[in-house]
């Protein structure tokens, strides 16, 4: 072919490389690709500039040719070079499944494992034996096993490894452990000789065999090539004192070894230690290693692991690893003298690594160890405030674990996380278990606060109390509980828990009108609780439900709040109080009417109460009068008529109420309802507006009659009768021999529930 007809063939294929028909542009490629060899790269067109040559054309289209056919008729019949391998190896990634076993299949079957260096062959490797599809992933082993370990190394496992860097790879120790799996019947041995002179590969080697014979319980084979523990305990020794002796800048030496002591206690750890003597060689090689600066921290882990199996018991294994910890940190103090930070640093990497590696490990409960306490003192905190910002991370790290053993103090933690930095600090957790997750932080206060641990209950109450106090978050059931614990007789003594109630209850109650009402919203189940809770407890276990309602009565009083505008306020927290306090007298005996009658009256309204509210309170009152002959419930209904109540100024202008159901454990909300005043000109006589001018501001005291001059004994509420007849009537009940109200179902699982 002359020069003429060669050059007019390569432009007309260069023509049809662009042709919109894929099968116009395989036969164009695989012709491009014949007439490589003779392609020059100096060529002209037709206005004199320079010509894309033909490699150039083909290694664009097998980039970026959109038909899988076209790329895939390059890929097997380009010729291989320097310049082209890259991009065929590039075709393992192919996102077409066919071309990407038949890189495998085909292609590589011409390519020799020592054409590619190291890096390729790493990458080969890691893309087909990780490929998404089986198919794929078989056409690799399939190369990997027929073609590189028994054509091109001639089974030699060793000399395959050599193509390697086995102390570096990720993917070697896989293709070993596919060909052990493709020829389980293989047999090696290893002389003494050949284990004073191991090589990487060969240890390497030794390793991943014992392995792969445990896991598949092929424990006969390990005969023919392992040695006694005694004897692997020397040559872990005579690896290690070669480490020792090597100076400074024999650095690849010191590798090398370190890689092979890795290896040997890689395969210590697959030995079974029944044999008493060199278990206890062992383990005092073990010590020895560990305590030694020349072993890597890298190491660790596995020392670790083999100690486990060769103490006594994890009881010994933390007392050993406290002196181990112990005997390393000793030169710290010639360390201080010297001035020398990083030799310090060193040492305290070390010792937070073998610690992290003890507490992932062990199921010791590590805070009844005084020894391990104090090293958690001395070590691990003091590593969380260190500028090296390592040294943070691995303190940290240990800390987190520390407090799998440690509710204290993993609850110390909880709330100073939300202290500093609020409830973003777990938003990953909310996200991902959404609202109503089981593990939100909510949820775990909830846990905590039904732990029957004194300690932690109390804990948990003074952190939950802060976040609530300082407006962190709001939730019905967690007050609801605090409000139980504070008087249920099973924190009778804690004393703590106790005295943080008594401080946060008052002081959340008084901060705010909003606090008050929702303090109000939850008190009708727990006082309901409550009542339950006292009479089926033994004598003098809970205050009586009288003290227990007075006490709820203050913290709902408004005008206890710590605001200048409480006189405004818009509600009542006492009206919302009564209806409650109302609504479980309407389903109880005569001993809990009573109770609520004389708590009803040491209630507090303003004139703020809307109209229909007290027509609720009137009605429930008055269906109270038929079942009870005490002068509180007249009482009641006198003071609520009082010409001083405010609230008969105001009209209904929409009167539906609904009840509210007291189990529900979610903040209760009252129905609003539109009121409007009164025309002042329809009020009758003048005398009468001057005496609600003089008492607009002031509040109805239901404990007063309203009127200083007034003392009808209808509207009085004689206390001292009224405790009279308490005390008369649980008299009664003692000499019956039980002081439980017959109406009341006493079940003591919901109290704190």
């Amino acid at each position: 072919m002359d020069d003429d007809m060669y050059c007019e063939l390569i432009k007309n294929l260069r023509l049809r490389t662009t042709e919109r028909d894929a099968n116009i542009r395989v036969h164009a490629a695989i012709a491009l690709t014949r007439l490589l060899e003779d392609d020059d790269d100096d060529n002209m067109d037709d206005d004199g500039n320079k010509e894309e040559s033909v490699l150039d054309i083909l290694i664009n289209m097998i980039q970026y040719d959109p038909n899988p056919d076209v790329r895939k008729a390059i890929m097997c019949n380009l010729d291989i070079s320097e310049e082209t391998l890259p991009y065929i190896i590039e075709r393992a990634r192919d996102i077409d499944t066919s071309i990407r076993r038949c890189f495998f299949l085909t292609t590589m079957r011409n390519i020799n494992i020592d054409t590619l260096n190291m890096d390729q062959r790493e990458k080969i490797l890691g893309w087909g034996l990780f490929d998404r599809e089986i198919s794929v992933q078989k056409a690799c082993k399939y190369l990997l096993c027929e073609k590189w370990i028994n054509e091109d190394c001639n089974k030699d496992l060793v000399k395959f490894l050599n193509y390697f860097d086995v102390m570096t790879s990720t993917i070697v120790g896989d293709a070993i452990y596919i060909y052990f799996e493709k020829y389980p019947n293989l047999n090696f041995t290893y002389n003494e000789t050949e284990w004073n002179s191991l090589t990487s590969e060969n240890a390497f080697l030794i390793k991943k065999y014992v392995e792969f014979c445990h896991q598949n319980k092929r424990d006969d084979k390990l005969d023919d090539i392992l040695p006694e523990i005694i004897k692997l305990v020397e040559y872990l020794k005579k690896y290690f004192r070669k480490i020792v002796d090597l100076k400074q800048e024999e650095e690849d030496e010191k590798i090398l070894n370190e890689f092979i002591i890795s290896q040997l206690l890689g395969i210590g750890n697959s030995l079974d230690y029944a044999d008493e003597m060199g278990r206890r060689v062992m383990f005092s090689c073990l010590r020895e290693l560990l305590v030694s600066s020349e072993i890597p921290n890298s190491q660790i882990p596995t020392i670790i692991d083999i100690l486990m199996k060769t103490a006594l018991n994890e009881k010994d294994l933390i007392r050993v690893i406290i002196e181990i910890i112990c005997d390393i940190r000793e030169p710290i103090e010639e360390v201080n003298t010297l001035q020398d930070p990083t030799m310090e640093t060193l040492i305290n990497t070390k010792c937070l690594e073998i610690i992290k590696c003890l507490l992932e490990r062990t199921d010791e409960n590590l805070s009844d160890n005084p020894a391990l306490s104090e090293i958690n003192h001395s070590l691990i905190v003091p590593a969380i405030k260190s500028s090296e910002e390592y040294l943070r991370e691995l303190g940290l790290n240990c800390l987190g674990l520390w407090c799998n053993f440690d509710m204290m103090m993993s609850l110390k933690i909880i709330f100073d996380l939300i202290m500093r930095h609020g409830f973003r600090a777990f938003e990953d957790v909310i996200i991902n278990l959404g609202v109503n997750g089981k593990f939100t932080v909510n949820e775990i206060f909830k846990r905590c606060l039904r732990n029957t641990e004194g300690e932690v209950l109390s804990l948990a109450v003074s952190g939950i109390s802060k976040l609530m106090l300082l407006k962190y978050f709001y939730d019905p059931q967690i007050l609801q509980r605090l409000v139980i614990l504070y008087f249920h007789p099973c924190t009778i003594n804690n004393d703590s828990l106790r005295q943080c109630l008594s401080y946060f209850l008052p002081a959340f109650s008084y901060s705010s009108i909003e606090n008050q009402e929702f303090m109000t919203s939850i008190l009708g189940v727990c006082i309901r609780k409550l009542l339950k809770q006292y009479y089926s407890s033994k004598k003098d276990e809970m205050i009586t439900p009288i003290q227990i309602g007075q006490q709820m009565i203050e913290w709902t009083d408004y005008r206890r709040v710590l605001s200048n505008d409480f006189y405004k306020a818009k509600s009542c927290p006492h009206a919302r109080l009564a209806i409650k306090f109302l609504k479980i007298a309407e389903n109880d005996n005569i001993t809990i009417i009573k109770t609520i009658c004389y708590l009803l009256n040491k209630l507090t309204l303003n004139e703020s109460v809307e109209t229909l509210v007290i027509k609720d309170i009137l009605e429930r009152a008055e269906n109270l009068k038929e079942r009870t002959t005490n002068n509180t419930v007249n009482n009641l209904l006198s003071k609520i008529n009082s010409p001083n109540n405010k609230s008969s100024h105001y009209i209904i202008k929409k009167d539906d109420i609904s009840d509210e159901d007291e189990d529900n454990m979610e903040t209760e909300k009252d129905k609003s309802m539109v009121i409007s005043e009164h025309d002042n000109e329809k009020r009758n006589n003048s005398s009468s507006n001057d005496s609600k001018e003089k008492t607009k501001e002031e509040p109805i005291d239901i404990t007063n009659n309203g009127d200083k001059d007034n003392n009808d004994n209808n509207t009085v509420l004689n206390t001292n009768n009224i405790d009279d007849h308490h005390k008369t009537e649980n008299d009664n009940n003692d000499n019956n021999g039980d002081n439980t109200p017959d109406d009341i179902t006493i079940v003591d699982d919901e109290l704190l529930n």
